[in-house]
């Protein structure tokens, strides 16, 4: 006659885990992911400086060689208002190369060529900001693509 076994009781010690880890995360391991951060962090600090622009624009516009925000017709002043805050979000986002940072860039970027194109008195720059943001956008895409082929192997 066989006689079974109680279930024994599988004693698991875990660490806890640390606030800092002092190893690279899995996307830097590899060369094009190393880029990719460094990418992000260039753009971050742009978006930053297109964020405080738009913030001068608001509370001092005669650096800027602008009238006074009260003049602005409300469309432009709503705009302004938009990227001020949208962008330094962003740049905050891919600073930190989190996933919504890229997102809400890739939103911030492609609103900002939008207005650029279909209503050029909203955002000044002709031409010249879709296609640097199309340059932009393709960098980040082909960085990321890279990245993360690299991290597949």
């Amino acid at each position: 006659m066989k006689t079974q076994k109680a279930p024994s009781r599988v004693h698991i010690e875990s660490q806890p885990l640390a606030a800092i880890a002092l190893k690279r995360p899995k996307a830097a391991a590899s060369r094009w992911g190393f880029w990719l951060i460094v990418f992000m962090r260039v753009l971050s600090v742009l978006w930053i400086a297109q964020g405080l622009y738009a913030w001068m624009l608001i509370l001092a516009p005669q650096y800027a060689g602008q009238p006074d925000f009260q003049l602005v017709p409300d469309a432009r002043a709503g705009s302004i208002i938009f990227f001020c805050v949208i962008d330094l979000i962003a740049a905050v986002g891919l600073w930190l190369t989190a996933a919504w940072g890229g997102v809400l860039w890739l939103f911030d970027a492609l609103a900002k060529s939008v207005l650029a194109i279909t209503m050029p008195l909203l955002i000044r720059g002709g031409l010249t900001m879709p296609i640097a943001t199309f340059v932009l956008l393709t960098a980040y895409f082909v960085l990321n693509f890279l990245a993360a082929r690299e991290g597949d192997r």
